[in-house]
């Protein structure tokens, strides 16, 4: 369900075709031929801040997915980098034009307000090894236009890389 999950459409150096950086949030995630799981390419996170890039970004709804209520969906994608560090996975919906956003689940009760099962950290347990990330959820609603958010929380001084993303429905 996710267009260029691989990353391999799109020039070393730039962001991944149907990518973009999310908002404010860093300026890496850019297309990297150094490491790929699979392919050639795959995604280079580096800086010491919170980066994130999302599929479809505000202006591009063709690369963004639909989901159905009640259906289990699960996002899968392979991560390289130091163990210790985190990344982020979330899940935002968007209003017709890109012009109204927030999490999904925002029925949720805790203190933040989010339903953290949208949100995931995951922390790599191991250094430079491919490891698999997933993050499921169950929409509470359909909704047509969600964009999903990755990267690192948390990065360190080294590179972090992220591949062959795929969503599923289970």
């Amino acid at each position: 369900m996710i267009k260029n999950g691989g990353v391999e459409s799109g020039s070393n150096g730039n962001y991944a075709t149907g990518w973009s950086r999310y908002s404010s949030y860093g300026n890496t995630g850019l297309v990297s031929n150094e490491v790929a799981h699979c392919g050639s390419n795959s995604l280079k996170f580096s800086g010491t801040s919170w980066q994130l890039v999302e599929n479809g970004g505000v202006n591009n709804a063709a690369y963004a997915i639909s989901l159905v209520g009640g259906q289990t969906y699960c996002l899968s994608a392979w991560v390289y980098g130091t163990a210790g560090y985190s990344i982020r996975t979330e899940f935002l919906k968007y209003g017709a034009h890109g012009d109204s956003y927030g999490y999904l689940g925002v029925l949720s009760t805790t203190p933040s307000g989010i339903d953290e099962s949208y949100v995931k950290t995951h922390t790599l347990s191991q250094s430079n090894v491919w490891q698999e990330i997933e993050h499921c959820i169950i929409p509470t609603h359909t909704t047509n236009i969600v964009r999903m958010n990755v990267g690192p929380s948390s990065t360190g001084n080294t590179a972090m890389y992220l591949d062959d993303m795929d969503f599923d429905i289970l």
